[in-house]
């Protein structure tokens, strides 16, 4: 069982002095010395001696594929770590021939066997502490924390990272004796779990549900039993349902990560967009960007991302009357907005169309400028007692998605959007409301255990009643639902 591989890609030795991106040069003190980040936010215009790219298999990712392949060919590095799956080592190979890089492959084997356990047969007294129970939304993760009886640390994409962290420590220190988590536990967390237990091998992928890749499953069943973060020497993986035992098995047997990656996923910069766009500038921005994805050809090592939400944006711009420049409305169509998510869309409109009346304006003053918009939303939640955080945790994740979207446009943008600093403040204080909501759960539900701890051995039928409600509550209504 693989655990992955590491590249490494010597490329020309680059001069080491420090620059900014008007190629000035500027103090050592200045600039850190490690810098990390998203793939997405990678700067490729400054100079490192060594940079290192994790979860390279997602080069061939139909939606973010874009920004592994632009980190890899772009950034101006003497020395690049690739680490991930090994079936993206034949597609690392023909790009490095054609480029002319000199490539190094390492492998590494597992350091812990993974075995497949018997289900647990829908049986919630089965589930023991050490153990990940996942499934793939924030409503069934709650669902499923409500009614294990036990602390349980949860762990999702659309927690703040301050939150998520502490969650994880929760976890692996024994404050929560049980980790309920969706997909996200399968990158860039390491957690001391002993067994995954799969709720459900199926997901809603944003337009369908789909059942789970097996690379997926594999990436997933691969966090228990991690090596030198548990006191066993195997992990263990298996699924809430005896009839996704089949699936699972076959997942695990197969191929590791699935068949080699073909394409590395890749699409123009925003000036060259610009420059394609200008060419007709009286068609509306979305179709030209539509007719750009149906005309684009590429050589048989990529393909061009499918930029789907990027189109429907610009769209969404188009047809709310924000109209602004080409790159701007490009600008905005890249940003980190859910449009699916009403409360956000509704604000990201709303910068967009201050944004087109700033630009037309003669002058800019302070007042004019774009404002967060929601601070009286937070002063009520200032003004709630924290037994009662948990009744609005989900706009507090919605707040701060907002606020992760602002500052994103803020940054590319400064002279409009001024309230960094009290935005900033919203989102620490989001994060740390998050928190105290989840820490509230945690010592309800102790008490609940406490109080019940004899409950299945005085009234087993009271028990048997309890287990059964819980099967219809989550696993007979989601059958209905994936159905």
């Amino acid at each position: 069982y693989s655990r992955g591989i590491e590249s490494s890609v010597s490329k020309t030795k680059i001069d080491n002095k420090n620059y900014n991106k008007d190629n000035d040069d500027v103090d050592d003190s200045t600039i850190a010395s490690h810098i990390s980040c998203t793939v997405e936010m990678t700067d490729i215009s400054r100079k490192v001696d060594v940079a290192v790219i994790d979860e390279i298999q997602l080069m061939s990712d139909e939606q973010r594929g874009q920004f592994f392949t632009r980190a890899f060919l772009g950034l101006p590095a003497s020395e690049i770590h690739l680490c991930g799956a090994p079936s993206i080592v034949s597609l690392v190979e023909k790009i490095c021939m054609k480029t002319g890089d000199e490539l190094e492959i390492k492998r590494y084997q597992r350091l812990t066997k993974l075995e497949i356990v018997p289900s647990i047969g829908m049986d919630r007294r089965k589930v023991k502490e050490g153990d990940c129970l996942v499934t793939f939304s924030r409503k069934h993760i709650y669902q499923i924390k409500s009614t294990v009886k036990c602390s349980c640390a949860v762990v999702y994409g659309s927690l703040p990272p301050g939150v998520r962290k502490q969650q994880v420590l929760n976890f692996n220190t024994g404050v929560s004796k049980i980790l309920v988590a969706s997909d996200a536990v399968g990158m860039g967390l390491n957690l001391k779990i002993k067994r995954i237990i799969f709720m459900t091998l199926k997901k809603f992928d944003g337009s369908s549900v789909r059942s789970l890749h097996f690379s997926e499953i594999q990436q997933i069943a691969g966090r228990a039993g991690r090596y030198s973060m548990t006191d066993q020497s195997n992990g263990e993986v298996t699924c809430w349902d005896p009839e996704d035992m089949a699936r699972l098995k076959a997942a695990l047997v197969s191929p590791v990560h699935g068949p080699p990656a073909q394409r590395a996923g890749v699409f123009p910069s925003a000036h060259q967009l610009c420059s394609f766009l200008q060419v007709n500038p009286d068609r509306p921005i979305h179709v030209g960007l539509s007719e750009l994805c149906e005309i684009a050809q590429v050589s048989e090592t990529y393909s061009v991302a499918d930029v789907a939400d990027f189109v429907s944006i610009a769209e969404l711009l188009h047809n709310k009357g924000c109209y602004m420049s080409e790159y701007h409305t490009i600008l905005f169509s890249m940003s980190p907005v859910d449009i699916k998510n009403i409360f956000v869309r509704e604000y990201f409109v709303k910068y967009a169309s201050q944004f087109c009346e700033l630009v037309n304006s003669s002058h800019l003053e302070d007042k004019d400028l774009i404002k967060f918009g929601i601070h009286k939303t937070i002063a009520h939640i200032k003004s709630l007692p924290e037994s009662e955080l948990h009744t609005v945790q989900s706009s507090l994740e919605d707040i701060y998605k907002l606020g992760t979207l602002y500052i994103w446009l803020a940054r590319r943008l400064p002279a409009f959007f001024s309230e960094t600093d009290r935005v900033l403040e919203a989102l620490e204080f989001c994060s740390d409301c998050i928190h105290k909501s989840l820490a509230h759960s945690q010592k309800h539900a102790k008490k609940t255990n406490s109080r019940q701890s004899g409950d299945y051995q005085q009234n087993k039928k009271s028990t048997k009643y309890k287990n059964q409600n819980f099967k219809n509550h989550f696993d007979q209504k989601n059958k209905r639902f994936y159905k």
